[in-house]
This record gives structure tokens, C-alpha cells and sequence, in this order.
């Protein structure tokens, strides 16, 4: 149980005043907050407050459950508060999520991933954009991000929700790159538990022979051969060309990929 809060002010026994723990301007105090409840009758548990005044003069409030925490919290933002403005860049401490997320879509990632692995990207970027992408991406803490994570988990299957919340994760550290954050918040945020809810089917030998057969006929016959008897990716067979065939000594090379992506359309890739 924490210790009571004595105060700053202590009257002495001749009635002297003296202030105790006076801190530096601009720190601000720290302070325990009782235990209460809500309108409803929810229970709100008493925290440590730590209190401090920010970069446009506003006193901010930041909450433990120790007094020792809140004040390693507010150590961070006063460290950040303190650094001095971003020397040439576009990006400042009033940038919102969805123009960095945006940024780091076109200029990062898009030279690091394939286009079809982009495309994926782009759609869980999209999920963070609708919540918070009006927000200032410094003003985004742990907190917010864990009520994002759940809205997402009321919708989306826990695996879903983890590959979202790695690529977005991505966005939050090229902040922390560019001197936006003092860290990533994500960081604090516990991952949801998830692996897949069912495991991949495959073809039993005499299904795949079947299926061989069957499709002997078609114009595809060929490239369902080669799936499950060379056991090719589709995208390889896609990208298979005349000249990658050796007829007389019956072989072929692969040396290409063809796929479809909903930005690019079909593309080819070597």
C-alpha cells in the first residue's frame, strides 16, 4: 500500500514552514491518487501521478502503478521535450499518423518488399489510418494503441491482428528514426497470442495423380503437372517461357515469376 502523500508545506512544531521536495520549474509534482469509482459503479484503482509541463506550456499528467514508474515515464517525455526541434525534415512533432505511415509505405517500404507482399501491407496500414490516422503521431502512446488493438481483435482472427500490428510497428520505428518519438510505444504493448486456428490441406498421391489426368485435356494441363510432380510455385510455372525449355534434353529453367497483385495488375519478376 503506498504511503500516504504528506505534502510540500510541513508546519513545525514552532510553526515554521518548510517546503520539502520541491522540484524545478517545469517538473511539476508527483502525487498518489485514491482509489474511486465510476458513475456505473466500475472500480478505479489508485495510481501514482506524475505531473510536468509540455513543449506549448500545458500542464500534463502522466500515470503508474508505482511511484518509482511514473517517474522514469515522465523522465522520457521531459528528455524528449527538451530535444531541440527537427533540423531539416518535412516531419515534425505535429505529424500525424497517417502522413507517416503514408511516407514510409512509398519511400521505405515499397524498396524492401515484393509487390505483392506491399499490397498486404498497404491494407494493414489502412487499419491503423481509420482509427488514428488524424493523430499526432507523438501524441500516440501505449495506451491508445492497446484500445486499437483490441477494436481489431473484436474483428480480425488474434494471427491477423499480429501480422497487422507487425507492419504497423515498422511505422512507429521510423519515427523513433526520424527524432518524432523518444521510443517505439509499441514496445510496451503486449502482442496478442495467436497461431493458426487450422492447419493446411494437401492432396494424397492418388489425389494428385487424379487431378493429373483430369486436367490432361486443358490448356493448363501442363502447368498442373508441373505444380505437383516438379512441385513449382504457381507464380514460377506462370513465368515459365519458350526460351527457358530445353525440349531435346528435357529440362527447363526457372528464371522468372509471374503474379497478380490488385495495385500492379499481372507483373513479372526475375
Amino acid at each position: 500500500m503506498p504511503k500516504p502523500h504528506r505534502g510540500k508545506r510541513i508546519v513545525g512544531t514552532d510553526g515554521t514552514v518548510v517546503v520539502a521536495s520541491k522540484n524545478p520549474n517545469g517538473i511539476g509534482s508527483v502525487y498518489f491518487a485514491a482509489p474511486s469509482q465510476r458513475a456505473d459503479g466500475t472500480p478505479i484503482p489508485g495510481r501514482w501521478k506524475a505531473t510536468y509541463v509540455d513543449r506549448d506550456g500545458n500542464r500534463r499528467t502522466i500515470s503508474a502503478a508505482t511511484r518509482t514508474k511514473a517517474e522514469e515515464r515522465r523522465a522520457e517525455v521531459l528528455a524528449e521535450r527538451d530535444q531541440p526541434p527537427l533540423a531539416s525534415s518535412k516531419f515534425t512533432r505535429k505529424t500525424t499518423v497517417e502522413t507517416l505511415a503514408k511516407w514510409w509505405l512509398e519511400s521505405v517500404a515499397r524498396h524492401q518488399v515484393k509487390t505483392s507482399t506491399l499490397d498486404s501491407y498497404r491494407k494493414f496500414v489502412g487499419y491503423l489510418i481509420a482509427e488514428l490516422g488524424s493523430h499526432p503521431i507523438a501524441d500516440v502512446g501505449a495506451e491508445v494503441l492497446t484500445t486499437w488493438q483490441s477494436g481489431l481483435l473484436d474483428r480480425f482472427a488474434p494471427y491477423t491482428v499480429l501480422n497487422c500490428r507487425k507492419v504497423c510497428r515498422q511505422v512507429f520505428n521510423e519515427a523513433v528514426k526520424l527524432n518524432i518519438l523518444p521510443a517505439n510505444p509499441f514496445d510496451v504493448v503486449k502482442a496478442p497470442p495467436a497461431k493458426r486456428v487450422s492447419p493446411g490441406r494437401s492432396l494424397t498421391a492418388a489425389q494428385a495423380r487424379a487431378l493429373i489426368r483430369s486436367t490432361e485435356k486443358y490448356r493448363h494441363g501442363t502447368a498442373v503437372t508441373l505444380l505437383f510432380v516438379q512441385g513449382w510455385r504457381v507464380s514460377e510455372v506462370l513465368g515459365l517461357a519458350w526460351e527457358d525449355l530445353d525440349l531435346a534434353a528435357g529440362t527447363a529453367r526457372i528464371r522468372r515469376a509471374s503474379s497478380y497483385t490488385p495495385s500492379a495488375g499481372q507483373t513479372i519478376t526475375t
